[in-house]
């Protein structure tokens, strides 16, 4: 699209470009309009169009309209002109081309291909508007092509190809250009807080953190893009929300929606068997129905800081997030301790309030969480399950057998 602007002087002229920032101008998207307005003043729908400038007379200026979308676009086109940065795409375990459909399962592979058939960076697949762009980039092994300059950090990057080679990046617009490196072997570190993590698509989901172009005004947590900001919203309490078939009531539109799909409709089975037509809920319960039935090996994944195994990635990330980085976001209101979970901050609680909801039918003796109702039931059961390996004696509780093997054994178990 192109407008063209008849000015009435070569001073109105010269006023339009006073009021360019980095050649680019916003106009009024409805209605007559003379003249080029400054760039804080919103358009008359609310807005932003942007414009590239090509002066063709002293007396007419042609405006050509471009999107936030294609600046980002454009930034991205200039970084990969100038630097061996790359973006890539993940689908399942694959590493995928942004320029065409091949796909490759090391991002050096990805790389290579991308330097090789798309040095212009042109047309990137990266999203389809605005709301829900988000640009990885692999930094690894960063540098200049313009003065072979090593650089470790994609922003220091772009103000390198500003400050010293006059390249144009448009910095006045929000960043969905997110930084990756992938030279720390099977793990993937942060670029920036260096934590690590077992997949690529948790890795993103953690650089909300560090890019938090729209915060939640509930609950402070920050998203790259406006489309995660809305989804994450959604789940926040705001009425009642009742299901037409069994009436049960939600707090909000989200779990509404994902009640009806997995009860209702049984849309919740999406993991298939790899040998069968089994389905399941999650990739856990699948996991465990192959080694059952179909005699796969059980998965042992080894913690690198303390030697601990665990049954998957799901639990050895949790395992290292709250006891190797001590990662403690959610704070009791009360006595300011801080947890890894608002689950944790919830058990926590019962310290503060006294309640104790479960009570044994037995001996009425009542506890604050049903796991600890269900350790005392134990007792009446004479369920003996901690069995001291030296001497034959059983104990109910766990606690017990640790002090036991503690005190009479001299181990710590």
């Amino acid at each position: 699209m192109l407008i063209k602007l008849e000015t009435n002087s070569d001073l109105e002229a010269e006023s339009l470009e006073e009021d360019c920032v980095e050649d680019i101008v916003i106009l009024r998207t409805e209605g007559n309009y003379k003249g080029a307005k400054s760039k804080n003043k919103k358009s008359t729908n609310d807005q932003l169009i942007w414009y590239d400038r090509e002066i063709t007379t002293n007396r007419s200026i042609i405006l050509k309209r471009t999107t936030e979308l294609d600046l980002h676009l454009q930034n991205l086109q200039t970084i990969m002109r100038c630097s061996n940065a790359t973006p890539l795409r993940m689908h399942g375990k694959w590493y995928t081309c942004c320029f065409c459909p091949e796909r490759y399962e090391k991002t050096s592979a990805l790389k290579k291909h991308t330097v090789e058939k798309h040095p212009d960076g042109k047309a990137a697949i990266v999203g389809r508007n605005i709301s829900e762009l988000i640009i990885r980039v692999d930094i690894t092994g960063l540098e200049c092509n313009l003065c072979k300059t090593k650089i470790g950090e994609l922003e220091k990057l772009t103000k390198h190809l500003k400050e010293e080679h006059s390249q144009r990046i448009h910095t006045r617009i929000k960043n969905y250009m997110i930084p990756f490196k992938f030279d720390t072997g099977n793990e993937l570190a942060c670029v920036i807080c260096e934590h690590v993590f077992h997949n690529f698509k948790m890795l993103v989901q953690h650089m909300h953190v560090h890019y938090p172009n729209f915060v939640c005004g509930s609950c402070g947590n920050g998203f790259v893009n406006q489309r995660s900001y809305q989804h994450h919203a959604s789940r926040h309490a705001n009425g009642e929300h009742k299901c037409v078939k069994c009436q049960r009531i939600f707090d909000n539109d989200a779990k509404l929606k994902v009640h009806e799909r997995s009860v209702h409709q049984a849309f919740n089975k999406r993991n298939k068997c790899d040998f069968c037509e089994d389905r399941f809920v999650g990739y856990i319960a699948k996991n465990a129905h192959m080694i059952k039935a179909h005699g796969l090996p059980e998965i042992q994944v080894k913690c690198p800081a303390c030697e601990k195994t665990f049954k998957n990635h799901k639990y050895l990330a949790i395992h290292k997030r709250t006891f190797h980085m001590m990662e403690k976001r959610h704070k009791c209101a009360e006595c300011d301790k801080m947890f890894f979970s608002t689950h944790e901050v919830k058990q926590h609680m019962l310290t503060h309030t006294g309640q104790r909801d479960f009570q044994c039918i037995i001996c009425n003796k009542s506890y604050g969480r049903k796991s600890t109702l269900r350790e005392h039931m134990r007792i009446h059961a004479d369920d003996r399950r901690f069995k001291c390996e030296h001497c034959g004696i059983a104990f109910v509780q766990k606690c017990s057998w640790r002090g036991h093997m503690r005190s009479k054994h001299g181990e710590e178990v």
